[in-house]
């Protein structure tokens, strides 16, 4: 008999176990409060823009064959960098599902862009490379000869580098290179630093090494924009 109360007491305690490690495993993939998960990414992205520049020498006084990109490093004690915070601008921007809450979206303008502009256009054509903002690690890159496109107006995911885009302009034409190769000219550069909020959140895209809750950095250059249809409303 003394067998079976325990038998039935080792069952009960796994049991209970059990829902406990379920309720646990339930309140983590809750997902954080967007507010506050907004204070938090301001913090550390300003924090990150105190501490790092980026080689604007090298936009100063080009070489030949630079290739236009913009790099980022932290700053070394002693150094007489200029530091991010003093030359990005920001533009307030709401959470796409949660208006009341509201972003301070930094970003950074090295070149407007001689062409089109990406505001009001369908979408806008870039080369790019995304880092995480806390870890300095590349996450993804397209390759400089193929520019992907970005819809505008679809703002579910990444909303933070598309209103980013709607500040700059497009190259204002190209010339093919001998070797069959494309260049384009005098398109607009610059980075942004996505808060979690107006990127990915909870729910980052599965082909990528994105995280959860990963502030983003974009570098990029924007290459070309898609006209809206000018029947569209």
């Amino acid at each position: 008999m003394k067998k079976v109360i325990l038998a039935l007491f080792a069952v009960s305690v796994l049991v209970i176990s059990c829902k406990k490690d379920d309720d646990n495993k339930d309140e983590s993939l809750k997902p954080r409060d967007r507010g506050e998960e907004a204070i938090a990414a301001q913090n550390q992205i300003e924090e990150y823009l105190t501490n790092y520049a980026y080689n604007y020498e090298d936009f100063e006084s080009p070489v030949e064959g630079f290739d236009y990109r913009v790099v980022i490093d932290s700053i070394l004690p002693g150094s007489d960098k200029i530091p991010l915070i003093e030359q990005v601008e920001y533009k307030m921007v709401e959470d796409p599902y949660e208006p009341e809450v509201k972003y301070k979206l930094y970003y950074l303008k090295v070149a407007q862009g001689e062409g089109k502009p990406v505001d009001g256009a369908e979408a806008a054509h870039i080369t790019y490379e995304v880092w995480n903002l806390e870890t300095n690690e590349l996450l993804e890159q397209t390759n400089s000869s193929e520019p992907k496109a970005f819809v505008i107006d679809n703002k579910s995911t990444n909303a933070g580098l598309k209103e980013a885009l709607k500040e700059f302009n497009a190259s204002d034409g190209f010339i093919e290179n001998e070797d069959g190769t494309i260049s384009y000219q005098d398109y607009g550069i610059g980075a942004v630093f996505v808060p979690s909020g107006l990127a990915f959140f909870n729910n980052p895209p599965l082909s990528t090494p994105i995280g959860y809750y990963n502030q983003l950095i974009y570098t990029f250059h924007v290459i070309g924009v898609s006209e809206k249809d000018e029947d569209e409303g």
